[in-house]
């Protein structure tokens, strides 16, 4: 899609993979970043409002408050923003720009000579100007001008806007996560489009705090499988993002019919009663995480008992023989043989047995959540059964 590959060619050009990275750009630079990221995402917006409006499955829209500086600023942790790759089809994160309109803004894109342009003091404390702007000659030295409309948002909130594209970088080049700039002109086209979503700006907090994963944020305390947190399973605060877009590639079909199901939930709901759907759907993840664990540990120790015992029998058979040696060589080689081979059958199938058994816990329909709950680090390993 043209929407996502401009913008990725952009950071790839500017080497922008973080906000100090867009920070370090040169004050010429920048202005000229700014610019054609502006264009880049003007240009192709509609295109990703119809496929976001069109296709299957929950798709979530969470709306940024933009202002840093409120009380309540409104901005998603990484494990939020992780979260919704995960439980989302697709996700649109808008940010709220504003059209330029005080004065005061208004000449700093019109006529504004570059060097005053450039000072520190412009560009420390003045609004991001998001628009189309150029650099021109003129007899009295170059200006900086706009063209066509321009807005402006708060410098915090630009870098924390920035910031979202970097960090979702993986899930923007998959396709499955638009980050777009929502404009005050453009707030009736702005309504139809959300009015098609699920709004992840949760009221209900119970649901707010298990999708920012507050509790893990504001703990250093390792978490281990058990402990008794708050948050349901999984964690995705340490779950890498190509992790996550790892397990919906290649469990592709899994994932549809994950999807199917929590569209199925909430088809028709309220906004009330789609948190408190939403809310119940995680402590099923939770519920059958935990199963799962229990289920796959279970299946391991049981195979495990099987090998002791068949290896017991392969102990008692060896000390048989040796204790026979008077029977005749070619006796006891007879009997070896013929228990090794018979030992062997029945390794070669407890093993298939297992893995078999193992493979049923697959396609339990939490599988997938459990895959994600499995690849945090902090968590007690569980034998993993691979995705190929």
């Amino acid at each position: 899609m043209m929407f996502q590959n401009e913008i990725l060619t952009l950071l790839d050009e500017f080497e922008v993979n973080t906000t100090e990275d867009f920070l370090r750009l040169p004050p010429g630079r920048k202005t000229y970043f700014i610019s054609r990221l502006y264009k880049a995402f003007t240009k192709s917006r509609q295109e990703a409002f119809r496929e976001i409006s069109i296709i299957g499955g929950v798709n979530f829209h969470f709306a940024t408050s933009g202002d840093l500086t409120s009380n309540t600023p409104n901005l998603p942790t990484h494990a939020f923003l992780k979260k919704l790759c995960f439980y989302s089809n697709r996700t649109l994160i808008t940010f709220p720009f504003k059209e330029v309109s005080k004065p005061d803004e208004t000449r700093l894109i019109k006529g504004v000579h570059i060097k005053e342009w450039t000072r520190s003091k412009l560009r420390k404390s003045r609004p991001i100007i998001f628009g189309e702007l150029v650099s021109e000659r003129t007899p009295i030295g170059g200006m900086v001008s706009a063209i066509g409309k321009s807005y402006t948002l708060d410098r915090s909130a630009f870098r924390d806007f920035i910031q979202c594209i970097t960090l979702l970088r993986p899930a923007v080049d998959a396709g499955l996560t638009y980050l777009v700039p929502s404009f005050p002109d453009e707030k009736v086209e702005m309504r139809r489009i959300s009015k098609k979503l699920t709004s992840a700006n949760f009221s209900l907090e119970e649901l707010n705090n298990q999708f920012q994963e507050t509790e893990l944020y504001d703990s250093e305390t390792i978490r281990f499988e058990g402990d008794l947190l708050n948050l349901y399973l999984p964690y995705f605060k340490d779950v890498p993002l190509e992790r996550i877009l790892e397990i919906r590639n290649k469990q592709e079909d899994m994932y549809n019919e994950f999807q199917r199901h929590m569209e199925n939930l909430i088809k028709g709901s309220s906004v009330e009663e789609t948190e408190l759907k939403l809310l119940g759907f995680l402590r099923e993840v939770d519920t059958g995480i935990r199963e799962l664990n229990r289920a796959f540990t279970s299946t391991k120790k049981e195979y495990a008992r099987k090998n002791i015992v068949i290896g017991l029998g392969v102990l008692c058979t060896g000390l048989a023989l040796y204790a026979s040696a008077e029977w005749g060589q070619e006796l006891a080689k007879y009997i070896a043989g013929a228990t090794g081979g018979a030992t062997g059958l029945k390794l070669l199938s407890s093993s298939a047995d297992r893995s078999a058994a193992l493979s049923r816990h697959t396609e339990d329909r939490f599988y997938l959540p459990w895959l994600v709950h499995n690849s945090t680090p902090s968590i007690v390993e569980v034998p993993v059964v691979p995705l190929y």
